[in-house]
């Protein structure tokens, strides 16, 4: 057995946090989930991804980053063009939820805080959007972001964009995607 697989479990941790706001915001979110109000959540693929992947076709598959995704239906739409996808999502249950409604068969490594299908294809950090140790990951092609922009504190909106900003390439026509909701 690989050290890999010795770290992987179906019970992470509970997500690194770095400060109380972002303790008592976490735990809105969680709360949020355990209660099913979901609101935010679309249940369909967002009309303005499709139409943006069908107007500007990449000719290869792409690296995308999909902040604080939830249960998105985008990440699935991503996959079957053939795109590699990075996420990161602080609520456990949300990416549970997205992989039993997608069967994406993920495993969750305890060393990285990482949940990964089988073909890495799909990972998903588990954790503080701040937190996340982004350069592991990127850079990446775009970054589409739905609507985590609205969940992050007003105070951190500076901080937000600076780290979408490096997780970019600095290759070719970079896109940081955001629609309303």
């Amino acid at each position: 057995m690989s050290e890999t697989q010795n770290t992987r479990s179906t019970a992470p941790i509970d997500p690194p946090l770095t400060n109380d706001n972002d303790e008592n915001r976490l735990s809105t979110w969680k709360k949020r989930w355990e209660e099913n109000q979901l609101r935010w959540h679309k249940s369909e693929v967002n009309p303005y991804l499709v139409n943006y992947l069908e107007n500007f076709p990449s000719p290869a598959p792409m690296k995308c980053f999909v902040p604080l995704c939830g249960k998105t239906k985008d990440i699935s739409y991503l996959l079957s063009l053939g795109h590699q996808v990075f996420a990161v999502e602080g609520v456990q249950k949300a990416i549970e939820t997205l992989n039993t409604e997608n069967s994406f068969n993920l495993q969750f490594d305890k060393g990285t805080s990482i949940y990964s299908n089988d073909s890495k294809s799909l990972q998903i950090y588990l954790g503080n959007l701040f937190s996340c140790p982004i350069e592991n990951w990127g850079p990446f092609d775009f970054i589409w972001d739905r609507g985590s922009i609205t969940a992050v504190d007003y105070s951190l909106h500076e901080r937000y964009s600076s780290l979408m900003q490096r997780s970019v390439s600095g290759k070719g026509n970079n896109e940081i995607l955001g629609f309303p909701q």
